[in-house]
């Protein structure tokens, strides 16, 4: 694995599902169970059910990524890559952590992990945490980028975690 010196680097972004880790979660296979078409984002689809189907929806799709959380496993040499972040990021000014899931009245599920890993670490950089990519939605650039800046303005985390990329939805009453 190639290191580089982190002075030369502004931010580092990298993917932990399929990169480090491998979730196991077939949002194909999840889309099935629900009976939706694979052209739209999954949130998107569930969110165009009919009122009565909606909520039965998000919690199968919920469960699915629990289910799929607690499953996760290793990709070989993803250690020796933790070790290597861990490494550069005990000497980094903010750390930023994009999770595609959370744990129920904490934070993303990696955020905490990383907090834990930094904890004892004398002056450790603050940890920014973000949820973002749920039910399948991407995560592009311009999300990436809107972090990156808030970020950038931001000396410490005003909150545990932020969930990005999400879409108001105005509901009559």
């Amino acid at each position: 694995m190639p290191v580089f010196p982190m002075s030369r680097f502004d931010a580092v972004i990298f993917d932990m599902d399929g990169t480090l880790v491998d979730s196991r979660l077939d949002f194909q296979a999840v889309r099935r169970e629900l009976g939706l078409a694979p052209e739209k984002g999954l949130l998107e689809a569930i969110q165009a059910l009919p009122a009565e189907r909606r909520a039965p929806s998000m919690s199968l799709l919920i469960q699915r990524e629990m289910e799929a959380a607690r499953q996760a496993g290793l990709i070989d040499g993803a250690c020796e890559a933790v070790e290597a972040v861990r490494r550069a990021l005990g000497k980094a000014g903010k750390v930023v952590v994009v999770d595609r899931n959370f744990s129920f009245g904490a934070s993303g599920i990696f955020a905490q992990e990383v907090r834990a890993a930094l904890c004892n670490a004398p002056g450790h950089p603050p940890v920014f945490g973000y949820i973002a990519g749920l039910g399948g939605r991407d995560i592009t650039a311009q999300l990436l980028s809107d972090i990156y800046f808030e970020v950038k303005r931001s000396e410490r985390p005003e909150r545990e975690s932020v969930w990005a990329g999400l879409q108001e939805v105005n509901r009559a009453t």
